[in-house]
Parts: structure tokens; C-alpha cells; sequence
């Protein structure tokens, strides 16, 4: 597939011995080799979205940062284009792959990688470094501007102001609008996080303004979902142990039984339609891997009322879902009245099938016609008939689609971690950028993640600090756990890795469209994946911008 260019490319002036390089979204500059030039030269883009590219910078021999600063970017666009610039920091990732892996990883020990996207502040510099190559990311929002445009930036040094170079980037603003997400996009949201790592009570009203910053970046990554914790999620949670408690519904025992309040709950939800949020998850209502326990409840003193010590199925706590639940759908259906998915136990596997099945009848009176699905990679637990919908990890997922499963809802996670595609650190952004063309492929409907904002070590022992640690403690690869980093002043900060499964999306969105105008087919042959897998498929980062652009040209005819 070639997409003709119908105008000139991207031009880049270097002065003064400064080395200046145009890249695309999907190259990381990891400092000591020089960087793969843009694949298009150019950005197309629909109108009302956005579209993202990169300067790398290596200073010239003998330049003293300590004299002339960072690089300061000015950037010129026109009316109806907003340009935002970010740093591209590093970060130290002590693990960034399993033994479990495959030759397509940038990196395979322990390295200082790029991955934040630092907001730069108003003539504030990009802090260079001798021999070593440095990168400016900027994101094109395409507000009212149409047709064929220009950003141009021009680099200074921070105290001197002596010029390093200037980019000027065509960028092609097409005359389409594209739909939302034509897919369920679910990344687990974390609020024990926000409030650990900011210090603030979960529902504090400062709280509650970090909680609608974050889902709004959560918004803005692709996620369609949210997971809502009615009670505390028992996810990545050490037996016998807690995380800080996130619980929405307020719970107290009385003399005639159990009284809910549903207060938090509902300003969830307000928040929710108020962001955009389509769909929501509710917390898992057994402990993870298997259900045999129930999840960490308190009530609203803080008193533990449910949790390891008890039984998933016993008497007690099964009488408490027969008071909590329909009080908790009962709020749903005056507050929400959008789609719902129930959780029952997360990664359920063969041997888990019976006690599974005694879950699922247990709550089945309560959810009524809810969905109510479960992440897993056990085929016969699907076949069987237990969990239907089934949320399928991808490098399971092929039996599922042979055995008959259409429009599969996909997910991965660190298991993920050889051959499919996947958004660690390490991996480079094609695997990440694939994504929307294999959800295409395999007309899928809907992706799950469970790490949007997850900032513990693994199950949760101890909070951490993502910009030190982006490993969970050694428990996962580097970036697997989240994509957003909690940045200065309460305001979430964007990875690398937020902003290409982004496009992955809207490559998703784009597909589709056009699919709905001119057939599957049609797109599939324009892409060149018509024997794209979940296995195999193309490592030219170029493969991904071209597809993309022509698509959308198709679209806009």
C-alpha cells in the first residue's frame, strides 16, 4: 500500500551545528541513536480531532547546557489549530520484559526509557544533553481549521535565544467527522491511586477533583468505560491483605438488616454522563482468580464486614448481595440508565469452572438480564456456557474465533507479552499502534486493560511513585500496570503509550467508517491486512501512518 503525497513534505533548517530530526508518534528517541525521520513528512487528519508528532535534538559538540539551557519551542499555527508541546522525559524501567518474550522488544534489561509526555510551560526549554538525542512532542487538536495547513516551530536556546533550527509541518485537515468508538474500551481506573500518591481523602472535594481529572484523561485516551468501585475492586490485592478503601456505596448494618447510602454513588455517575463515559464496570463481586472469597467490605465507620476471611458462598455474605444489590441497581436505573456490565471473579480458569458456576447462579436472580462478564483464556469456560459474553486475552484468542465466538472482546495484560500486540515501555509503539487494525480485523467488540492508573507494586503491598518505578516493584513489565502518570499540581500527565493507543482507536474509527460506506473488504485490501492475526503483523511503524492517512483520504473522496 503507497499513499501518494500531493504536496511538498515536511522542511527542516539546522543552524549552528544542531542536529534537528522530524519523527512520527511511533518513533522513541532513546538518546544515543539518531532517530528513524517522519514516514509521511506530513499529518493528515480529520477535522475536530487530533494528530501528534516529534522533534528529536542533539546539541552540537561542545554546546554547554549549563550556559545556554534547554531548547525552547515557538510554535506557529493557524487560526483554529491549537498546538500543545510537551517534554519526552525518561524513565527508569529496572524490568522491562519477562523471560517470555519475543526478538520484537526495543529493550530487554534494565534502561532509562522515554515515555512521559511532560507539559512545558511557557518559554521554558527541553533540557539537552551532549552526544545524546533529545525529543519535543507536540499534539495537533484541529479545532475549526480545514484543508491543507502548516505548524512551524522554530527552536532557540533557553538563555541565549541563539536559533538551533526550525520544522515546518504540512498538515492536511480533511473534511470528516468521525463517530465515536464503535467499540467498548475499558482500562481500569484506580482510585486508591489518586489518593495515595496525592495524599487527599478518596472523596475529599479535592479528591473528587483529581477523580474527574483523570477520568476525563481516561476519556481522552479511548477508554468508553469506567470501573466503578461500589465497594473497593478486589483486584491485584495480596491475600489476607487491603487496599486503601474507594467504596462509593455507604454501607451500615441495622436491626432489620443492611441500609445503603448511595450519595458518592450517584455523583459518580453525574460525573460519569458528565465526561462522556458510555458504559460502566461494576466492581468484581468475588475476590479475584477463582471467587472464593468475598471482596473487602467495610461500613461506613471503616469496620471490615467481608473480605478474605469469608466465604464467597457462605450464607452471610450472600445474604448481604441479596440487600446490596438490587439497592445498587435500583440507583442505577433512576441515575444512569446506560449499559452496565457486572464482574463476578477476574481470570476464572478450568479448575475454578464449578465454584464459578455456583457464583453465577447464586447472583443470577439479583442482576437479572445484566451482562455479567469475566476476563479469562480458558476456552471451555466459554464453550461450556459459563461466562458469555467472554472478555478473551489475545493470545488466546484464536480457538475462541475457530470455535465459533464473533465480534471477540479482547484484552491483555503482562501475560501478554510474546507475539501479540501489547503497550509496554520496551515494545516499540507499532505494537501498541496495531491494536485498532486487528480490532478491525477481527470485527471486535470491545477491549479491556486492566492498568489505566495503577501505581502499586504488584498486589498492592505498598504504593509507588510511577515516575521511579514504572515496574510495579519487579512485579510487571515497565508501563504494563498504567499509561498516565500523576503529574504536578493534580493534572494527569500523558505517556507516549496514551497517545498511541489513542491512535490506535481512531485508526479504529477511521476503518470503520469507511468499512460502513465501502465494505470490509474494500478497507482490507486499501490497508493490506487482509491476512493480518493477532501474531502477525507488520513492524513498519510507516505501515501504520499510511493506512491511516489513506483511509481518511478515502473517506473525505
Amino acid at each position: 500500500m503507497t499513499v501518494a503525497p500531493d504536496r511538498a513534505s515536511a522542511t527542516i533548517e539546522e543552524l549552528t551545528g544542531h542536529r534537528v530530526v522530524l519523527c512520527d508518534s511511533l518513533e522513541k528517541v532513546y538518546g544515543v541513536e539518531e532517530p528513524r525521520p517522519h514516514a509521511l513528512g506530513e499529518l493528515v487528519m480529520p477535522k475536530a480531532d487530533i494528530a501528534s508528532f516529534q522533534i528529536a535534538l542533539q546539541p552540537r559538540p561542545g554546546w554547554s547546557p549549563g550556559h545556554v539551557g534547554g531548547a525552547v519551542a515557538r510554535v506557529s499555527a493557524p487560526e483554529g489549530l491549537e498546538v500543545t508541546t510537551h517534554a519526552v522525559d525518561l524513565v527508569p524501567c529496572p524490568l522491562t520484559a519477562s523471560t517470555r518474550r519475543d526478538e520484537r522488544y526495543d529493550h530487554t534489561g534494565p534502561a532509562l526509557l522515554p515515555d512521559v509526555l511532560r507539559p512545558l510551560a511557557e518559554g521554558e526549554g527541553l533540557a539537552l544533553a551532549q552526544l545524546q538525542w533529545r525529543a519535543l512532542w507536540f499534539t495537533v487538536r484541529a479545532t475549526e481549521a480545514l484543508g491543507e495547513v502548516e505548524v512551524r516551530v522554530e527552536l532557540h536556546c533557553e538563555h541565549t535565544g541563539e536559533p538551533i533550527g526550525s520544522v515546518t509541518v504540512p498538515v492536511t485537515v480533511l473534511d470528516v467527522e468521525l463517530d465515536d468508538s464503535p467499540i467498548i474500551c475499558a482500562q481500569w481506573f484506580h482510585v486508591d491511586g489518586l489518593a495515595q500518591h496525592y495524599g487527599v481523602e478518596p472523596y475529599s472535594p479535592y479528591g473528587w477533583e483529581l477523580i474527574e481529572r483523570f477520568a476525563r484523561a481516561a476519556v481522552e485516551s479511548g477508554s468508553t468505560s469506567l470501573l466503578t468501585p461500589i465497594h473497593t475492586p478486589p483486584l491485584d490485592t495480596a491475600i489476607g491483605t487491603r487496599r486503601l478503601d474507594v467504596s462509593l456505596v455507604g454501607i451500615e448494618r441495622t436491626d432489620d438488616g443492611w441500609s445503603f447510602d448511595m450519595t458518592r454513588l450517584e455523583a459518580w455517575l453525574q460525573m460519569c454522563r458528565r465526561i462522556g463515559v458510555r458504559e460502566l464496570e461494576m466492581a468484581h463481586l468475588f475476590s479475584q482468580w477463582g471467587g472464593t472469597s468475598a471482596p473487602n467490605i467495610v461500613d461506613r465507620t471503616g469496620q471490615l464486614l467481608f473480605g478474605w476471611h469469608t466465604d464467597s458462598l457462605g450464607e452471610e455474605y450472600l445474604g448481604f448481595l441479596a440487600a446490596y444489590l438490587p439497592a445498587v441497581q435500583a440507583c442505577l436505573d433512576e441515575h444512569w440508565g446506560g449499559p452496565v456490565f457486572w464482574h463476578l471473579t477476574d481470570e476464572p480458569h478450568a479448575e475454578h469452572a464449578e465454584r464459578y458456576g455456583k457464583l453465577k447462579e447464586a447472583v443470577a436472580s439479583l442482576l437479572g438480564d445484566a451482562t455479567v462478564t469475566d476476563a479469562l483464556s480458558d476456552l471451555s469456560l466459554w464453550s461450556e456456557g459459563l461466562i458469555d459474553p467472554p472478555i478473551v486475552s489475545t493470545d488466546h484468542a484464536q480457538p475462541f474465533v475457530d470455535a465459533g465466538l464473533e465480534r471477540p472482546w479482547l484484552y491483555y495484560c503482562t501475560s501478554q507479552s510474546q507475539g501479540v500486540s501489547n503497550r509496554f515501555i520496551a515494545m516499540p509503539s507499532y505494537r501498541n499502534r496495531v491494536l485498532g487494525q486487528q480490532l478491525f480485523h477481527y470485527q471486535a467488540s470491545g477491549f479491556l486493560h486492566w492498568g489505566f492508573n495503577f501505581w502499586n507494586t504488584q498486589l498492592s503491598r505498598r504504593p509507588l511513585n510511577p515516575f521511579l518505578d514504572p515496574s510495579s516493584g519487579n512485579g510487571f513489565q515497565a508501563g504494563d500496570a498504567f499509561i498516565v502518570y500523576p503529574g504536578t499540581g493534580g493534572q494527569p500527565w500523558a505517556s507516549i503509550r496514551f497517545r498511541v493507543f489513542r491512535e490506535a482507536l481512531d485508526d479504529l474509527r477511521v476503518f470503520t467508517a469507511l468499512a460502513e460506506r465501502d465494505g470490509r473488504e474494500s478497507v482490507e485490501s486499501l490497508l493490506g491486512i487482509e491476512s493480518l492475526t493477532l501474531v502477525d503483523y507488520p513492524d513498519d511503524p510507516g505501515h501504520y501512518l499510511r493506512g491511516h492517512a489513506a483511509a481518511l483520504r478515502a473517506l473525505a473522496g
